[in-house]
Order: structure tokens, then sequence, then C-alpha cells
């Protein structure tokens, strides 16, 4: 009970109302589009056995063998003829006037069975017999003739070797006689009182190769005009003409006048000699109606327009091209028969001319607008997801799922679509299938590595801006479905695919918009599994429309407003421009009308709900709308996938419900972080860190200068990170006597600002107890050693200045070197007592290392304390600025007061540096003795920051 409250309470009103419109626009797609789709027009008459079945009987009837020969039956739409109807006739009365048309009447063939004949294999292809005479090898997999037959089962379109080379195999067909061609067309004379003529030769005598070697038809005869039923040249004509060339041949080899020959070609006395019968034309028009009565155009009328003897036939073949006197359906209808001499049909062709029919600019607009959207989008997004990697903003995890599934979908969607082949038919399958394979997954790859790009880019975007929208996609690509978040977003994609499949039905209903059909064949025969292969495209289809329109579109238009009257109408523009409907129409129009509305539903659903609810809606429209030649043709074979697809729904529904009814909110399920927004709330809790810690270290470090008659004092410490572990300090001991210390510790960052704010209060208390330099460092040395960890060590300088006594005491542990800088001399010092850095060693090792000097000052000299961030400073050649360099500015600008020696030895280190930039903390103090009994006052830590940096 708990989980169906749960149900009761999460699903809001907006969400019923959802679910009710659904469950409406449904049912009114159902109950319209059987009466609106051109594919009810598909009537499942026979079966696939049936039609093969009856196309072979009328090539055996025609004289055509078939042995060895492999059948291949499928249901087609005819293109050309659907899309002229529906723009001439419309949609709707198309439909009806077909439906409506009474048994036996001719029917408009918008639909058709096609059996093709094809060599089944190479082997088989050296015995297969074209004509019942005559035997030839095959090209592997040719197609030797190809059938087309009404939905009835009645033959209306026939071609004969269709494909085959010109010379060679089709040769053989010009000499084979149709007997039932020839007793129809020549009649027998009769006298008259009806009575039938005797005479001592018929046809019956004439064999068929004296007779397809004896007969053309006649390329100059120009009284070709014959009408239905009436011959133009009887048996009797033609027998006269036969008994005649007889005559001549028994004269010319002096047989006795009752001896049949069995040739049109003799030899006597070397002389070769050929007779022929030249045929008027009009005898193909007679050949023309005898096969049009045994096709589906039986009792029709049509007139003969034109009769031509085809080039390079040598008279044996005649077109025959006739018009219907009627238009049926509106359409006109002219037919093409070609027939030999003899009477053999080489093939009907049926079209339907229409009138110039006006470009349509508009779909032409709309194609190109498409191309540049989805361009101009990819080209944005990729460098939208560069631009955020290279910050570090990109979730890799969901770039992986999106990029893996889109690739398996698309190498998928390759293999199961039969059509589309990289190989010969002369390859062994396995090797067909192997070429396939490795085209569908470099296809697959590339795919995936697109998908990355514009998701990557697309997410991050939307999280930055609109994160809730993506929050029950997260969890679905961690596999979390059973959660209240998921389950709610698939029930509102099953309520929201019927919607959309509800406007489709309304656009159907409007006037003149004409479906466009794919150029290919029925449901059943456009792959392995049609269901599989329209979902697996429905799938991308909807999954791109949502990804560019809604988190890129509508993340873009997010992030300058958030109002829903902006928001809404450049959604519906871009699914406008990406022709996001799915179904194409003529006029372009209507696309555009459909697009519109489907975009104006899919804005409004992610406005109000979320992503996967909008994808999961649009695919599951598409895909119903994908299989609806399988439910709107009666007696369709391919019910099952209408009845998978259905499925496919309700377990989308049934997850949904299960998803809702387990209660399962945020808190159970968690919230999911990109590890990128993890990466950044470290980076920013790390940085306020580094903040504080900066603060306090500066803390430390002396507010102003202490003024000291008689001293003229300046300093300056710079960080190479937010925090150092350079310091310096002043400590007034006395009236005339001050402290002065320099340090660094090893390493920088926060470890570094603890241990010297750690060595600066044990100093301060030290150098209060004892007056000597070096007992302090040693002291200094013990206390370190007993609280930091081993390998953590400083160096520092400690020293007194007494004014009095003019004197500077001091010892140094491992510390750069003292600059001594005497007036007036104009060279400096390096005063470098010995000493080992404090940390390194503790005990006796280290206390007799350590040596205190002590220097005398005269007016005018000049002490500088440093750490090695000046010594080692490196500019772009990899050169160091070094200590003697640093004497040697020192002694340039030595006359000058403190606080400028210490600018200008800080701006020649920095133009030194090339830019370069700091590789370790920079500290400098400079102590000057002065005459001066009034001091400037001096920088404080972050004025000389700003100094130097000027």
């Amino acid at each position: 009970m708990s989980g169906f409250s749960s149900f009761r309470k999460y699903l809001t009103r907006a969400d019923w109302l959802l679910l009710f419109a659904g469950v409406l626009g449904g049912i009114f797609f159902l109950l319209i589009i059987p009466h609106q789709h051109p594919d009810s027009l598909a009537e499942y008459v026979l079966s696939e056995d049936d039609v093969e079945t009856r196309a072979s009987e009328f090539l055996a009837a025609s004289g055509f063998s078939i042995q060895g020969l492999l059948p291949e039956v499928s249901l087609r739409r005819n293109t050309d003829v659907l899309m002229e109807a529906q723009r001439t006739l419309g949609r709707a009365r198309l439909i009806g006037m077909v439906a409506e048309s009474e048994e036996g009447e001719q029917v408009l063939p918008t639909h058709y069975w096609r059996v093709q004949y094809r060599v089944e294999n190479e082997e088989e292809s050296n015995s297969i017999s074209v004509s019942m005479e005559s035997g030839q090898r095959r090209e592997h997999g040719a197609i030797i003739y190809t059938v087309l037959l009404s939905t009835q089962g009645v033959v209306w379109d026939v071609n004969i070797s269709e494909g085959r080379r010109q010379e060679g195999p089709r040769d053989q067909l010009l000499h084979q006689v149709d007997r039932g061609a020839l007793a129809h067309v020549f009649a027998t004379p009769t006298t008259d009182d009806g009575l039938t003529q005797e005479r001592s030769l018929s046809l019956g005598q004439i064999p068929d190769s004296v007779f397809s070697a004896t007969y053309y038809f006649d390329r100059e005869d120009t009284l070709w005009q014959a009408q239905k039923g009436q011959p133009v040249l009887s048996e009797g004509e033609l027998l006269d003409t036969f008994t005649m060339m007889q005559e001549e041949m028994r004269k010319a080899v002096g047989l006795t006048s009752d001896t049949l020959i069995l040739s049109n070609r003799i030899s006597h006395d070397g002389d070769t000699r050929s007779f022929t019968v030249s045929l008027p034309q009009g005898t193909a028009s007679a050949y023309a109606y005898y096969h049009l009565d045994r096709s589906m155009w039986r009792g029709e009328s049509f007139q003969i327009e034109d009769v031509r003897v085809v080039p390079r036939s040598e008279g044996r073949i005649a077109e025959v091209r006739l018009t219907r006197s009627e238009p049926l359906f509106g359409q006109p209808l002219e037919l093409r028969a070609n027939v030999t001499a003899g009477g053999t049909l080489l093939g009907i062709d049926s079209t339907f001319p229409s009138q110039e029919r006006p470009r349509d600019v508009m779909r032409v607009v709309a194609d190109v607008a498409e191309g540049l959207f989805y361009l101009i989008m990819f080209l944005v997004l990729v460098i939208a997801f560069f631009r955020r990697m290279n910050a570090r903003l990109v979730d890799s995890s969901s770039t992986r799922v999106d990029g893996f599934i889109v690739g398996f979908l698309v190498a998928l969607l390759i293999l199961l679509m039969d059509d589309v082949q990289f190989s010969s038919d002369e390859m062994p399958w396995w090797a067909q299938w192997g070429i396939k394979s490795v085209v569908a997954s470099l296809a697959g790859t590339l795919a995936g590595l697109f998908t990355g790009f514009v998701s990557g880019a697309a997410d991050s975007l939307t999280r930055s801006i609109w994160d809730k929208k993506l929050f029950s996609t997260s969890l679905l690509r961690q596999g979390a479905f059973r959660n209240i978040f998921v389950g709610g977003a698939l029930l509102r994609g099953v309520g929201l695919a019927g919607v959309l499949l509800g406007i489709v039905a309304l656009v159907l209903l409007l006037p003149n918009a004409s479906l466009i059909f794919e150029n290919r064949a029925m449901l059943p025969d456009i792959g392995y599994q049609p269901m599989v292969l329209r979902s697996v495209w429905a799938a991308l289809t909807a999954y791109f429309v949502c990804l560019f329109a809604l988190l890129g579109i509508g993340t873009f238009v997010r992030t300058f407003t958030n109002k829903l009257g902006v928001f809404v109408p450049l959604v519906v523009l871009a699914v406008v421009l990406g022709q996001g409907g799915g179904i194409e129409f003529l006029p372009a129009v209507y696309s555009w009308l459909l697009a519109g509305l489907v975009g104006l539903v899919l804005a409004l659903s992610y406005w109000r709900f979320d992503f996967l609810s909008c994808v999961t809606g649009l695919f599951l429209a598409l895909a119903f709308w994908g299989v609806n030649a399988g439910w709107v043709a009666p007696g369709s074979p391919s019910w099952v996938d209408v009845m998978l697809v259905g499925i496919l729904a309700s377990g989308v529904f049934v997850l949904g419900l299960v998803g809702l009814t387990s209660g399962r909110t945020q808190r159970e399920v968690g919230e999911y972080v990109p590890a990128y927004v993890e990466e950044l709330t470290r980076q920013e809790r790390m940085k306020r860190e580094l903040e504080i810690a900066h603060q306090v270290q500066e803390s430390f470090l002396p507010k102003r200068m202490p003024q000291v008659e008689g001293l003229d004092i300046a300093a300056m410490c710079l960080a190479a990170l937010d925090v150092g572990g350079d310091y310096y300090d002043f400590i007034e001991l006395e009236p005339g006597r001050l402290a002065v210390v320099v340090g660094d510790v090893s390493g920088k960052g926060i470890q570094a600002a603890f241990f010297m704010t750690l060595t600066k209060g044990i100093l301060q208390t030290l150098c209060r107890e004892e007056p000597s330099p070096a007992e302090v460092l040693r002291r200094l040395n013990t206390l370190f050693c007993e609280n930091a960890p081993k390998g953590t060590f400083i160096s520092m300088i400690y020293g007194v200045v007494d004014v009095e006594a003019r004197t500077f005491t001091f010892a140094r542990a491992g510390h750069n070197p003292v600059i001594l800088k005497r007036s007036p001399s104009q060279e400096s010092d390096m005063m470098q007592p010995a000493g080992l850095a404090i940390g390194l060693s503790s005990g006796p090792l280290f206390d007799n290392s350590i040596e205190e000097a002590t220097i005398d000052l005269r007016m005018g000299d000049v002490l500088v304390f440093y750490t090695d961030g000046f010594s080692e400073a490196m500019n772009r050649a990899k050169e160091l600025y070094t200590d003697e360099r640093l004497a040697q500015r020192v002694s340039m600008f030595g006359q000058r007061t403190a606080a400028e020696i210490l600018r200008s030895v800080s701006e020649d280190v920095h133009h030194f540096m090339e830019g370069m930039g700091r590789h370790d903390d920079m500290t400098m103090v400079v102590v000057k003795l002065s005459r001066r009994q009034v001091y400037r006052p001096s920088h404080t830590p972050s004025e000389a920051h700003q100094s130097t940096h000027g």
C-alpha cells in the first residue's frame, strides 16, 4: 500500500492531464490512420507462395524456363504513382476512390508484388536455360526475369533479362517463338460461305528455328496502325509468302515441288542464299494486344501511339507504345511493350506520365535549412565541448554512456538493413557479412565519438544552468530504474507519445497533405526484423532531435532568460529547422506544421518535466509510426512487429509504474553528482582554505616596518603559490637593538606555511631569552626536530643590529649569504658563516656546525637578506639569476634608500625572468644604516607586491 500511496502522491495534476491526453491522442490516431494512410490500399490477398506461383505460370506460358532460378518476392509501394495521385486527387480522395471501386473494375497499382528471378549460385548458373531451346552461362546473382503483379495477383508489368549485357544471352531470346501469339495474331482465312479454306501447308509445319530466322519487322513500313482484334496479316497471306519462298529455294537446287525445306538458308554450287519475310509493324501491335489481354490491362481501351523497331536488333524487336483512352483514377497511363518478330514478349512497362510538376521550392529550403541547422549545432557543441573539457567541466561518465549506446545502435542499424551492401554478390556470405560488420563497427565508432562531443557539451552546459532537467536521465545512465524520478519520466513519456500520435492524425486530416514515401519494399521486407530496425531509427532520431533542440537551443535560451514566452518559440523554431516531426509531407509547409506542433509539445513538456520524458515520448511515437504498414494494410503478415512495438511501449509503462510504486525518493537513491562537479567543489574548498591560510600567513608577517632611529628598513615577501613557506620578521629587543630573521621552509603551500608559523612562534620566545644568535638557532633546531616530521627543514638567518654599537651579529642555518654593501665602496661582500639548516640534524652535529659572526657597520652600509627565490629565478633560456648578479645589483643601487634598493633589485629580477613566473617564494629584507632621524613609511607586504609587479 505504501508503494501505491507514493504513486498517487508523486503524480501531479499536470501528470494526470498528460496521461489522459495521451490516451485520447492514441485512440484518435488508431481511428484516423486506417482511413488516411495510403498503405491501407495494400491488401495482402495472396501469400508470397501464391504470388510466386502466378508469376512462374505466366513465364512458363510465355515459353520461359525458371529452372535453377531463385525467386525473390516482395510487396512494394508504387512511389511515383502514390505521389502523383496524392497530388492530383488528394490523399483522402485517392483512398476513397480505390476502396470504393467495384469488383472487376481496374484498380490503380499503388502497391504491387515484385517477383525477381536471380541466378541462385555460380555452379547452377552453368546450366540455366533462359529459353526452351538455349542454355547460356549467366552472371552470378544476375536478375533474369522481373514480374510485377497487382495485389490481386494479376501481372501488369514484365521485364525479361533485366540488367543483362547487350551481347550474348539476350540475343538468344530474339529467336524464340510464342506459338500462342502466332495462333492469335495470324487468323485462318475463310470462304464466302464461312467454310475454312483447305491448304496443303500450315503454320504448325514451320519449325521455330525457320520461323524466327525468316521473319523480321519491316523497318521501312509506315502503315503500322492496327486496331485491337484485327490482324494485319492473315495466315493465308503469311503461308503464301512462305510458299513462294519455298518454291524459289526448290528451283535453286532442283528439288521436286512436294519437298518441304525447313530452313531459310540454302547452298548450291558454292552459292549461299538466304530468304526472309518482312512483317508489317502492325504485326507488333497485334502481338502487344495479345499479351496485354493476358495481363492486368485486359479489357482496357488502349490506343497505339507509336511503333518502332528497336535499333541494333536487326528488325527482330519492336517497341509498341500505347496509351489508355481514359485516365485511370485521374492518372494518364502509358504502356510500352517489347515483342520479337516471333511473338515473344520481352517486357511490359507501365508508366503514369504526369504533367510538368512545379518544383517544391519549400521542400528544397526545408532540406537545406535542416542540413545547416545540424551542421551549425554540431560545430557549436564541439567547440563548447573542447572549451569545457579544457576547463575540466565535462562529465566523462555520461559522455561514455551516450556514446556507447548511440554507437551500438548505429552499428546495429547498418547490420539490420538488407538494402545496404558493401561487397559484391559474388562473394561468399561470410565474406559479405564480415565486410559489413567491419563497416558497421567503424560507423558505430565514429557515431559514438560524434555523440560524445555533442552530448558532453550539451550535458555540461545544461547542468550548469538547469541541472534538474537531467536528474532522471543521470539516474537512468547509472542503471537506477526503481525510483520515482525515472518511473515518473517514463510514464510521462508514454503519455507524451499518445499526444504526439494524435497530432500526427490531426495533420493527416488536413487537405492536400501528401505523404512522402521511401522507395523501398513494404515493412516485412526492409530488414531482418522490421520492428527492431524501425525502433533503432526512432531512438536515434528522438535522441538527437531532443539533444539539439532542448539541451542545445533550450539551454542557450535559458542562459539569457527564464521566460516561457521566449523559450517556447525558439525551441519550436529549432525543431522546425531540424524537421523534428519525423514525417515528411508535400508541400513542405505541412512538414513544418507537424514539426512546429511537435516542437510546441516538446518545449512545454521539457519546461514542465524533464529531458527523459521528452526523449521517451518522441521515441515511442516514431516507433509506432514506423510500423504503421504492419496494421494499416489489411491482412498484413507484419502484425507481429506492431505487437512488438506495443509490448515495448507496455514495458516502458510497466517500468514507470514499478519506479513510482517503489516510493524511492532522492533520499534513498542519492543525488547524482558528476565527477567534474565533485572536483570543482573540492577545488573551491581548497581555494577557500588557501585563501584563509594566505590571510593567516599575512597576519604573521609584519604589518609595517619597524621605525628604529638610525635604520632605514624595507621588506617584501611574494609566495609562489597562494600560500608560501618564506617569512621574515623584526623583533625589537630593546631600544636601539633590532633582531632580523629571514627563513625558508622546505616545500611550498599549506604545509610550508604551517611550519613557518610554528617556527615564528618558537623564535619570538627564544630571541628574548638568548642574546646569542647562534644559541637561539641551536635551541630552535632542538624544538623543531621534536615537533616536525623527518625530512622537513628550514634555512634561516638570524641576527641582531645594534645601532649604538654599530654592529650586526648573526648566525646562518644553511641559508643564502647576507649581502653587505660598504659605503662608499662600489663592491658588495657575501657573508656566509657555516651552519646546517634547521631540522636536518639534531644534537652535536648541528650545534657544532653553527658559527656566529659580528660585522662592524658604518653610516650608509647596506645589509640585504633574501631567499633562493631571487638567486634561483630563471629566464626562458633556463639561466639562473645567481647570488653574484644579485650582489652586483645591490652594489649598483646601494646609495639609494632601502625601499628604492628593494624596488630596483626586484624589478631587475622580474625583467630577467621574462614573464616566466615565480617558481619559488621570493623574500627580501634591506637594512641600511642611516644618519636620518625620521624615516619614511615602509611598504607593507601587499604594497611591496604591487610595486614589484609595477
